[in-house]
Formats: structure tokens, sequence, C-alpha cells
């Protein structure tokens, strides 16, 4: 017998397509020249099969650490990193932080996530785009900077849907960030417009509505995201640890 998913009110609902949930968080937007580059992750998940197996994770290593008072504590891996806030260096020595943080960014391989990353050189990303608009601020410089290095994940998660799971669509959940929020949402309507689509432009396809905004306490998800563009932001030799985290 065929078994046909139906409403609330009882109507056939007719396809079958997943809608993929895209986290999405940055690195490398303050000091230049301690944070030469800037870093978009985004990171795509299947809620239906992996979203209560990636959260349990996270929640189980909550409970380890902390008991069940932190049941859904987010860990920041710039916190974990550097011995700050929730992790001081008086209470946390760095090879205990180093194993946390070797926890936390295996989580991509553990649970095969699809990652997708866009990194720009901040320097001379704001000198093409300073002289393309010469009068802009060096405040609009940075937040442009900032949307160039977010569409190119974009197109890049864009194009891993029509690869590798043709006909399924696409949410983004977004790092609220009050600064940007308002031009991401611009960009965001400009390269999922499909009535006015210009020659040439991007065009995402596969993404559909508008960006989900949220703290990482309100989608914990979202740390995934951080993990990714923390560690693919710093010194090579943390990037090896991240690396052979992820593909062993």
């Amino acid at each position: 017998m065929t078994y046909n998913p139906r409403s609330f009110d009882g109507g056939v609902l007719k396809g079958n397509n997943i809608v993929r949930f895209v986290y999405i968080d940055e690195a490398g937007i303050s000091n230049f020249a301690h944070e030469p580059h800037l870093v978009i992750a985004a990171v795509l998940i299947n809620p239906d099969t992996q979203w209560r197996d990636i959260e349990a994770y996270y929640a189980d290593l909550s409970d380890e650490l902390f008991g069940e008072e932190q049941h859904r504590f987010v860990f920041h891996a710039k916190d974990i990193w550097h011995g700050a806030k929730t992790f001081p260096r008086e209470s946390w020595s760095k090879a205990e932080r180093l194993k946390i943080l070797s926890r936390l960014v295996q989580v991509p391989r553990l649970f095969n996530l699809r990652l997708a990353i866009s990194a720009i050189d901040r320097t001379e990303t704001s000198k093409e785009i300073s002289l393309q608009f010469p009068n802009a601020t060096s405040q609009r410089v940075q937040q442009i900077s900032f949307c160039y290095a977010f569409v190119r994940a974009i197109e890049d998660v864009n194009a891993e849907i029509e690869r590798n799971a043709p006909g399924e669509s696409a949410m983004l959940i977004v790092e609220d960030s009050p600064k940007m929020k308002g031009f991401l949402k611009f960009f965001h309507e400009a390269y999922t417009n499909t009535r006015h689509r210009a020659p040439d432009a991007f065009q995402a396809d596969r993404i559909v509505d508008t960006p989900l905004f949220a703290k990482k306490s309100e989608s914990m998800l979202l740390q995934i995201a951080d993990h990714c563009a923390f560690i693919v932001n710093a010194s090579s030799w943390i990037a090896e640890i991240f690396l052979h985290c992820l593909l062993n």
C-alpha cells in the first residue's frame, strides 16, 4: 500500500524534496593586521536526517564538561583557542582546550556534512572596491567586502545543491550581525530575484526565502560554521589540526 503524506486539513501533500538548512558564520572582521583574511563558512545540513543527531552531539559534550545545567551551551572557537570567557586559562589548560576544539572540528566529518568556504584578502579587496566606489566610506567598503565574500560562499552552496541534490532547495540561517543584516538582505534579494535577472549575473536558483538571522544561543548549529570559519582563518598549523580531524 502506498502512503501519501497529508496536511493537517487532510489534503494530500505533493512532492517530497528536502529543504536543506545552510548555517553561515564568518571570521576575520576585527583588526586588519591580526586578521588579514575574511572567511565565510557555510554548512549544509539535512534537517530530517542530521539535525537532531548533531544537536545531541553538542548537548552530550556540554553535559560532559559542564553538567546538565548548561545543556544548550554554545562553544565559541575563538574563546576556546584563546582561553577566554567560559574557558579561562586559569581553569582550562591549553591541552584541554585543544582537545575540546578537536572534538568540535571533527563534526563535519562525523556527520558527513558539506561545506562551502569563501576567503578573501581584506586589504586587496578593499582597494578594489574603493577604486570602483571612490565616494564610499570605509564602513561601506567593509560592508561590500563582506557581502562579496558572502555571495561567493552562496555560489558554492548553490552549485553543491545542483551537483549533489538536484531538485532540492535551501534556506539560509545566518549569524545575526546588526551592522550587516540590512546590507545582506539587499544582496540576497538581488541574487534570488527570478523576475529581474541581470544578464550574466549570479542567480541562486536553489536558495529560497529570506535569510533567517539568529544568535548561536538561538540556533545552536550555527556554531559548526563558527568553528569552520575560525579554523580556516587561523594560522596554518591550526588549520592542519582542523584538516587532520576533518579527514582522518
